[in-house]
């Protein structure tokens, strides 16, 4: 929702905050508590996302849960400590921030004055607030599009239709019940005036921005500066691709291993265990292959060395052929000492520069394709990740 859209509907709730809690506090939500409960635990900690009135903050907490209240409007959060004599957060949905802290979420008409371009961002912000096993229950107007009314309220009416391609959309979000419902407002009983619910559960760990860059990234920038380390004794040069060395081994094998470690995460975020648990990396890069077609055109130019070189790392991934970057890395982890009768040379020559500069290449481009789509997830802002030895060249362009 606009800015504007979202302070008309905050306004309302401050002005008129003594009239919705009189209408609203004593609806009889009983069927949706015993639904919601059955997921919880005693003692489950509860965030009550767009508090209101308190009604639900405080039947929770006077069923022993702890519970965290959090409204957009200050008025509606003075009324949530009236009634419970606990403090609420004044705070808007948009700008939750937690990750894995609350057992469940309960979102009663609340996220309906969510825009719905906004909702899934939004929904994933939830899913990563909730711990493992943790269960969302949100409930928006039955219907279709967006409205705004006279009183200056916007809302988004969602079917059930709606509601679960939204959910199967979110990474990490499993579907438990969706069901309508009648209101239960007192000046609305028996009028017709439909509720679409919904029960989700948490399945699953996915990985946080913060936790990409703490532990991928970084990785990337301790390998990096390795590899600018060792180009002050053999410059980045197409004359000495063939150099090879016990260091080029260390930072081979290492860059290879994140690079599988980061393609196993990314199977996770969607939801791609059976690619995850196969052994051979092409059948592993199939859904990020999926995903990114054109990963395969992504290119990677060295900047401030003795050459300007270009490295396509994905281009020969096609079909079942495998790059013969990654066919090597095999060989240097499982074969080393083997040697070949043709040549003479052992496979651990094969830890050579270019293969060592083209692995941090597809180190490099993998990150920041997966760091993308952690990005769409979080909402976060959208930007490349910044290498000190390489110019992404994205798509190829």
């Amino acid at each position: 929702m606009d800015d504007k859209n979202t302070n008309r509907t905050i306004e309302y709730y401050n002005t008129h905050a003594d009239r919705y809690s009189e209408i609203t506090r004593n609806a009889d939500m009983s069927d949706i508590y015993k639904r919601f409960e059955e997921h919880l635990k005693p003692g489950s900690r509860i965030l009550d996302l767009g508090c209101g009135s308190g009604r639900d903050s405080k039947y929770f907490l006077d069923k022993g849960y702890d519970v965290v209240s959090l409204d957009a409007s200050e008025t509606m959060c003075k009324k949530t400590y009236e009634l419970t004599g606990r403090p609420a957060l004044n705070m808007r949905i948009e700008d939750i921030n937690c990750e894995n802290e609350f057992d469940a979420v309960w979102a009663c008409a609340s996220m309906l004055h969510v825009d719905k371009g906004d909702m899934i961002r939004i929904f994933a912000k939830v899913m990563k607030a909730l711990k493992v096993g943790g269960v969302f229950y949100a409930s928006w107007k039955y219907g279709k599009g967006e409205q705004t009314r006279d009183d200056g309220r916007t809302f988004a009416n969602y079917t059930e239709t709606k509601v679960c391609d939204m959910v199967y959309s979110v990474s990490g979000a499993a579907l438990e019940d969706v069901w309508t419902s009648q209101d239960v407002r007192p000046d609305r009983t028996g009028q017709g005036h439909l509720w679409v619910n919904v029960l989700v559960k948490k399945t699953r760990v996915v990985i946080t921005e913060k936790e990409f860059l703490n532990i991928f990234w970084k990785q990337y920038q301790i390998i990096e500066k390795d590899v600018r380390i060792s180009s002050e004794y053999v410059d980045i040069h197409k004359s000495n691709f063939s150099t090879f060395s016990s260091r080029y081994i260390n930072m081979f094998l290492n860059i290879c291993s994140n690079i599988d470690s980061l393609i196993e995460i990314y199977c996770k975020i969607v939801e791609e265990d059976d690619y995850r648990k196969k052994y051979s990396i092409h059948d592993r890069l199939t859904p990020v292959l999926r995903k990114f077609p054109d990963i395969r055109l992504d290119a990677v130019r060295t900047i401030d060395t003795f050459e300007d070189i270009e490295l396509k790392p994905f281009s020969a991934f096609v079909g079942d052929r495998i790059a013969d970057w990654w066919n090597d890395y095999n060989l240097v982890k499982h074969a080393r000492s083997d040697r070949n009768e043709k040549t003479g040379m052992y496979n651990f020559q094969r830890a050579n520069q270019k293969n060592v500069l083209t692995a941090m290449a597809a180190y490099f481009i993998v990150c920041n394709r997966i760091y993308e789509e952690i990005c769409e997830i979080s909402a976060t802002p959208k930007r490349l990740l910044k290498s000190k030895i390489f110019l992404y060249v994205k798509n190829g362009e």
